[in-house]
């Protein structure tokens, strides 16, 4: 098999931590490991950051964006199809996060500059891609120019299904396993020196030794459940004040959710540190990871912590129901207020050892079912049979 050189796009990266920016960091990380020349195009959200960096062996180009509404939309894209255009003899294969304008530009330029395009869905449900394509602005058109995609990558049974209602070309479907890198035993006295250096670098982030700590990673919008999750917390709050909340990651409710914790008897106690460049740490120094997803969350955002050997709580929505095989692998948050969602943290807190006995299976589940390594030797052989058939499809 020869190496692909590989372009992703997407909107979120490094230094975005949580959900799918974390898994598109392994993912290229995990190619570039493998010798795979590895391009990630991604928009220069703050103007400090590097137009060009190096992230786990991976080439980052950070493209020009406007600080918001569709101008920058605008420009970005004009700057995705220029680079596609210019660098095109330095990749063989575009690979795309989410069905969106990102995923036009890129199958539209593949058509005319003549290379395969792979459209990775992220998230099911009413924030999915999907759904986004039925209320977006010329959310259609962009539906069939995504048809044209040489394949579309389902991470999960829910969004295989939902692109099939969606009219989607069945051939062209492919189911893609998530995956988690490798993380480092548990250590039993870890979680100290963890919280100590993050506290000594983040003044947000002190919290003492002995403190239960729980937290949440990923994107801050209106499918996390995070409202619930702060309800909840009122009465935990009231029942352990020494207890502490990290919601770390961004997105439109972050400046309502910080605004709602400075009025709350609770701000103290809850952190909304923004995004880490790497989760390693938060995970080790916290007890346990809390997810009150709403409808169908991308699998990464619980494969992270459980990978890491971290106790999780989390909804009882299906895809956290089939990850979590049924309370197997970590706590299930039964159907009930929010009286009952506090129960169920401090439970958890409470019970310790079961907790821990818990992530240690599904830890030993992430790697044995989610390894990344099988997951990028996935990758190489799609993005393998896809150079292939385009090469028999060249005229002699």
């Amino acid at each position: 098999m020869s190496l692909p050189r590989v372009v992703i796009v997407t909107r979120r990266y490094w230094p975005l931590a949580g959900g799918a920016s974390t898994a598109l960091a392994d993912l290229a990380g995990g190619l570039a490991r493998r010798g795979v020349p590895t391009t990630v195009l991604t928009p220069r959200w703050q103007s400090h950051w590097p137009l060009r960096i190096d992230h786990r062996g991976a080439s980052v180009v950070r493209l020009p964006v406007a600080p918001r509404g569709v101008f920058g939309n605008f420009r970005y894209q004009r700057a995705l199809v220029r680079w596609l255009r210019q660098y095109r003899e330095s990749f063989d294969v575009v690979y795309v996060s989410q069905l969106r304008r990102d995923a036009q530009v890129a199958v539209i330029a593949g058509n005319r500059l003549s290379f395969p395009v792979v459209l990775r869905a992220e998230q099911a449900g009413p924030c999915g891609d999907c759904h986004w394509q039925l209320r977006a602005s010329h959310g259609q058109r962009i539906k069939r120019d995504c048809f044209q995609a040489d394949v579309l990558l389902a991470p999960s049974a829910q969004i295989e299904q939902e692109l099939i209602a969606a009219g989607y070309p069945r051939p062209r479907i492919c189911p893609c396993t998530p995956a988690a890198r490798e993380y480092s035993e548990r250590l039993p006295d870890a979680s100290a020196q963890a919280r100590s250096l993050l506290g000594e670098n983040h003044p947000l982030l002190k919290v003492a030794p002995a403190a239960p700590l729980a937290m949440y990673a990923g994107p801050i919008d209106a499918s996390a459940g995070i409202e619930r999750l702060l309800d909840a917390w009122a009465i935990v709050h009231s029942r352990r004040p020494e207890a502490r909340l990290w919601i770390v990651g961004d997105g439109p409710l972050r400046g309502e959710l910080i605004r709602r914790v400075e009025r709350s008897p609770f701000r103290a106690s809850v952190s909304l540190p923004g995004v880490f460049d790497d989760l390693e740490g938060a995970f080790v120094a916290a007890d346990l990871f809390v997810s009150f997803a709403l409808d169908a969350a991308p699998a990464p955002g619980l494969l992270e912590p459980m990978a890491a050997g971290l106790p999780v709580l989390a909804s009882g929505i299906p895809c956290h129901r089939r990850l979590l095989d049924e309370g197997r692998y970590g706590w299930l948050l039964a159907a009930g207020g929010n009286v009952e969602a506090a129960d169920a943290i401090c439970r958890a807190w409470d019970n310790a050892r079961d907790s821990l006995k818990l992530a240690r299976s599904a830890q030993r589940h992430v790697r044995e079912n989610y390894s990344l390594d099988r997951s990028v030797e996935e990758h190489l052989v799609l993005f393998d049979r896809l150079l292939a058939n385009r090469l028999r499809q060249v005229p002699a």
